[in-house]
């Protein structure tokens, strides 16, 4: 479905309508398809609520291309609060978040394994649990850890060397953990490097914040809002999107159903209203399914994200 005429009311704040609604129809490929060439489109994905699918949904769409395609896809996920949901889904971790993977490239420094690989063909660089990266297993503040020890009677031997293992774990976390700074502009240059051996790279923000739209969803050819519909929830859904800062040069609602749910296709219309944009149906497929019966279920889905790039 395409809004070609949007009005969305005022609610607080800088919020500024997308810069471009969908293109005509007739301006589209004729053959909708998921087979893609190098250098890669860029598309970013996140949700304005957690539990949305985000990470899920970014893994089968850089499943669906990467089967499609001569070559790999490459699916990212920014560290962040809600972050390590792509390794989860995927069954693979890389060595180290992408912001850190990121830096130390450009920092001159050798990565040994600087992506994992899924059985499709996609290349994910995303922080597993028990990485500082993907903000699992953060250590204590080192201030409460000495404090123990010293009231435990711990020697200065120990001491010392719970203070030195302290001050390194800190420093992983600073760095792991930094939506900011070095890391996360080091990531944006490297993203554009990644195009030239790539189909797609498919970039989850797990949940959105103003920080990472502004950094990366600038940036990509494509943005997706993923959510999940659930009890006709959507008036609160348009809401929250209505919310968002439009940064993409294009963008799209991607709604999916939990099974057992149900809505009806003007609700999900609210949803595109809300953000000046057309909305995806995606369907519901199994947990017990494996991600390429995913990506055949929901082919004609991913194939309407991949007809919406440039």
């Amino acid at each position: 479905m395409v809004v070609t005429d949007v009005s969305i009311p005022p609610t607080g704040g800088d919020v500024r309508r997308p810069k471009r609604l969908p293109r005509p129809a007739a301006l589209r490929r004729a053959e909708p398809s998921l087979q893609r060439a190098c250098p890669a489109h860029m598309v970013t994905l996140a949700a304005v609520q957690g539990g949305a699918g985000v990470s899920a949904t970014t893994l089968l769409l850089a499943t669906a291309v990467a089967r499609a395609s001569s070559a790999p896809t490459l699916a990212v996920e920014v560290t962040g609060p809600t972050s390590g949901g792509l390794a989860a889904q995927a069954g693979v971790a890389s060595q180290a978040s992408p912001e850190v993977t990121a830096r130390l490239i450009y920092d001159g420094t050798p990565v040994a394994r600087p992506f994992a690989k899924t059985e499709a063909g996609v290349h994910v660089i995303a922080a597993g649990a028990g990485m500082y990266g993907g903000r699992r297993d953060v250590p204590p503040p080192l201030a409460d850890v000495l404090a123990r020890v010293v009231a435990a009677g711990a020697s200065d031997a120990e001491i010392a060397r719970l203070a030195r293992e302290g001050v390194q774990d800190t420093a992983a976390v600073d760095l792991a953990s930094a939506r900011r700074g070095p890391g996360a502009d080091a990531l944006v240059r490297f993203l554009a490097g990644a195009r030239a051996p790539h189909t797609l790279i498919a970039v989850d923000l797990g949940v959105a914040d103003d920080d990472a739209l502004m950094r990366y969803a600038s940036i990509a050819d494509l943005h997706v809002w993923v959510v999940a519909v659930r009890d006709l929830a959507t008036g609160y859904l348009a809401e929250k999107l209505a919310a968002q800062r439009a940064v993409a040069r294009q963008e799209v609602v991607l709604a999916w159903m939990p099974a057992g749910y149900k809505t009806r296709s003007k609700d999900l219309l609210q949803l595109g209203v809300a953000r000046g944009c057309e909305v995806v149906r995606l369907p519901t497929y199994a947990a017990e399914e494996d991600w390429s019966t995913r990506a055949t279920k929901c082919a004609g889905s991913l194939e309407t994200l991949c007809n919406l790039l440039p």
